[in-house]
């Protein structure tokens, strides 16, 4: 749904974040689909449309790094777009996101 860019470790080498939608209920949808439907890059294709956003780092050897959700930024809810900026002025990009709709509950945050 977005799209930024930046160095995030400050190694050098500009590195992306994909604002992307979250949905548990989606992921539940496509996983009930009964094993070949649909050919297997189909379902790929389908899986990475709820899979969330994703924050890639570049390795600098024409590959990236997934690492959304080792650093907590996939499953955001329906994330819009992004920026990153230096919010609190420390020399490291910080990631705003805007996000909207969350299927989970609030008081279960882990499903």
């Amino acid at each position: 749904m977005g799209a930024t860019a930046g160095d995030i470790d400050n190694d050098g080498n500009i590195d992306l974040y994909i604002a992307n939608m979250y949905s548990k209920a989606g992921t539940r949808v496509i996983g009930n689909v009964c094993p070949g439907t649909y050919p297997e890059p189909i379902m790929a294709t389908m899986r990475q449309f709820v899979a969330g956003s994703q924050l890639w780092r570049n390795k600098g050897n024409l590959e990236f790094e997934p690492l959304g959700k080792e650093y907590g930024v996939a499953a955001v809810g329906w994330a819009w777009g992004a920026a990153l900026v230096d919010l609190d002025n420390d020399g490291w990009l910080d990631l705003y996101a805007t996000a909207g709709f969350v299927s989970q509950s609030r008081s279960e945050p882990d499903g």
